[in-house]
């Protein structure tokens, strides 16, 4: 009789079937050092005798780990880089949320003056002809509550309040984003721009088709603003499809030949960005990544859609002297002192929880206004 089949009244098992341990297995491991036969057969981690227990053999992986967060590893995503502030850079100089801005006229530059005079004949005059335009901040912020019992908790590489800034941080960069080159945005709205400055191309002319025909469009609309075009942005399927397009490619190669690609610039965006010139064009071309999360579909939507936009940027970026102008700009308020108009703060939350809590608290408070109408261009319809 092997020792796995032996009655229980020989004392070698416990009274409870099941598996192996103690005595048990020790009586069992001495009866093969004796060479004495034992009737078993190997089922999964360990020994399975005639009576159907087992016997434990090895430990497995999971008898000597405790499954816990890696310490080493937070995965997650990032928005795309931000244009906005590119096209409607900020005044940083915006002591009181509301007010009036004063600009030239147009008549001021391009209007023609009877500059003929004679030896004691009354000198022709003219004025300087100016416009306001009002501007108003509305606050937009966001906050976030962290109890001190989930601070106390915390283990790893997650820290709440570092990943809620950022969360805050990115939440309010992308309703600029749509504010400026959304639906509705002030930049990708035809409407915003004068009705000559405004180019649609034609079914079957679009960028990514046989007839497109990229900088035509894009030379129209240089002609139609009053100012230099000096940056236009695009998605990046509009990018794509005129990078890719048979008429933009045969005007490069024109200048640079085959064996060449056009020079990269940052354009003060920062290296790396998708963001280039080209021969015979002073604009730099950027691209606008951005995108936002459809909640009727769940998709990720480009925020900009299928339109060019061209404007112009003075170079010191805002305009002081009479003599510049831009075609959109933002009036954020800096009047508490933050010289970017961005407010951060925290304070602490008594009556939530049993131990309270801190609540982080950033925005601002702007306008982004539409300032040269005829100043830039929008090219509508890019894609087919």
């Amino acid at each position: 009789m092997s020792a796995l089949a032996m009655p229980q009244a020989s004392g070698l098992f416990s009274e409870k079937p099941g598996i192996l341990t103690g005595q048990d297995a020790q009586a069992y491991f001495e009866r093969r050092r004796q060479g004495r036969t034992v009737s078993a057969a190997l089922s999964g981690t360990g020994i399975v005798g005639l009576d159907g227990r087992q016997v434990n053999l090895t430990l497995s992986p999971s008898d000597v780990h405790e499954e816990e967060e890696m310490s080493s590893y937070l995965a997650g995503y990032s928005p795309a880089r931000y244009m906005s502030d590119v096209a409607a850079p900020l005044v940083t100089d915006v002591p009181v949320l509301f007010d009036k801005f004063r600009k030239l006229t147009v008549a001021n530059a391009f209007r023609r003056a009877n500059v003929l005079a004679s030896t004691q004949g009354a000198i022709n005059e003219v004025d300087p002809e100016t416009e306001f335009q009002n501007y108003r901040c509305v606050d937009r912020a966001l906050g976030g509550f962290v109890p001190h019992m989930t601070s106390a908790n915390e283990k790893k590489a997650f820290n709440t309040r570092q990943a809620l800034g950022r969360r805050i941080a990115w939440a309010l960069g992308l309703d600029r984003e749509i504010r400026v080159f959304g639906a509705g945005g002030l930049l990708s709205t035809s409407t915003n721009f004068d009705a000559a400055n405004r180019i649609t191309i034609g079914g079957g002319n679009e960028w990514d088709t046989t007839n497109g025909d990229p900088l035509a469009n894009i030379n129209a609309a240089m002609e139609a603003s009053a100012m230099p075009i000096t940056d236009w942005f695009m998605s990046t399927p509009s990018m794509n499809a005129m990078i890719q397009n048979a008429n933009f490619r045969a005007h490069n190669r024109f200048f640079i030949g085959d064996d060449r690609q056009a020079p990269q610039v940052t354009a003060g965006v920062g290296a790396g960005n998708r963001d280039f010139v080209i021969p015979g064009y002073d604009a730099t071309f950027h691209e606008v990544p951005a995108k936002v999360l459809n909640e009727a579909t769940g998709a990720l939507d480009f925020v900009l859609t299928d339109v060019c936009i061209g404007i112009h940027r003075p170079p010191s970026g805002v305009p002081t002297t009479g003599e510049d102008i831009i075609t959109a700009q933002t009036f954020r308020f800096t009047g508490l002192g933050a010289t970017d108009g961005f407010i951060t703060r925290e304070f602490d939350v008594e009556d939530r929880g049993m131990a309270g809590g801190r609540k982080m608290v950033s925005g601002y408070s702007e306008d982004v206004v539409m300032v040269g109408p005829n100043v830039g261009a929008i090219i509508i319809n890019t894609l087919a």
